[in-house]
Order: structure tokens, then C-alpha cells, then sequence
């Protein structure tokens, strides 16, 4: 399992909003479909395909219901591979929180210094994305 976290300057229920949109724009780009929130909040399930080296593979999304303001998860089922991503968002006061993200990859991967070290620069920059993003948002 990788995992990282931060403590970010945003409410929890800033970060979970951020969150479930990006579900919809990952779902629309993949479908061209358009899922409203009250769906995607049920949890919502869809087929996507994804280039590996010269062939195209098919692999299912599961965004399983999330725990409002606390938990997010998804999985991604590519034939031989089964990732499951999560967000926890953990207040630590009105206006910050603590995010953390896991991945767990089936089978199981290399996850040594040179995985965790990837997952923890991937991370902090969308972490920080994620901060600037909604704060912007907030200022506007």
C-alpha cells in the first residue's frame, strides 16, 4: 500500500466538493457523459479503455458511495491489474483538514523507496493544486 498525507487550508466540505467534481470531469472524459452529483453520490460505476504499449484495454471504474465529508474511493479494474484509490479527509478545525490518499494495487507492486518517492511527488503537487484551486475559488 502507498500512501501520503497533508494538512491542507480548506474546509472538509470544500475538499469534497473539489473531489466529486473531479469524479464528474474524469467520468464526462471518458463517457461524454455528464453524472449529476445526487448520482455520483450513490456511488456510480462506468467503462473506460486505456492505451498499454499497443493495445487498448477496457478496464471498469467503480466510484463506490462516499462517506460525505470523510471518505472518497474508487477502483480501477485493468484485466489483470485492480487499483483502489482512496481519499480520507480528516478536520482538523473548521477551516483545515488532513488529506490523505491510498493506493492499493492488485497484484502487488514494487512498492519501495523509488514507489513511495513518486506517490509523494505526484501527491504534493496535486495536494497543492487542490489547496489552490478551492482557495481561489473562495476569494472570488
Amino acid at each position: 500500500m502507498l500512501k501520503y498525507e497533508k494538512n491542507l487550508n480548506v474546509s472538509k466540505e470544500e475538499v469534497y466538493a473539489f473531489l466529486l467534481e473531479q469524479y464528474q470531469m474524469t467520468i464526462k472524459e471518458a463517457t461524454g457523459k455528464d453524472v449529476p452529483l445526487k448520482e455520483l453520490e450513490k456511488g456510480y460505476k462506468y467503462k473506460t479503455s486505456k492505451k498499454v504499449g499497443k493495445e487498448v484495454k477496457e478496464a471498469t471504474v467503480h466510484i463506490k458511495k462516499p462517506e460525505k465529508y470523510k471518505k472518497l474511493s474508487s477502483t480501477y479494474n485493468l484485466q489483470e491489474k485492480h487499483y483502489e484509490m482512496t481519499y480520507t479527509i480528516t478536520p482538523v478545525d473548521n477551516e483545515r483538514i488532513t488529506l490523505t490518499y491510498e493506493q492499493i494495487t492488485t497484484p502487488t507492486i514494487n512498492e519501495g523507496a523509488l514507489s513511495n518517492l513518486m506517490l509523494k511527488r505526484n501527491c504534493s503537487k496535486t495536494f497543492k493544486i487542490i489547496e489552490q484551486t478551492i482557495q481561489k475559488r473562495r476569494n472570488k
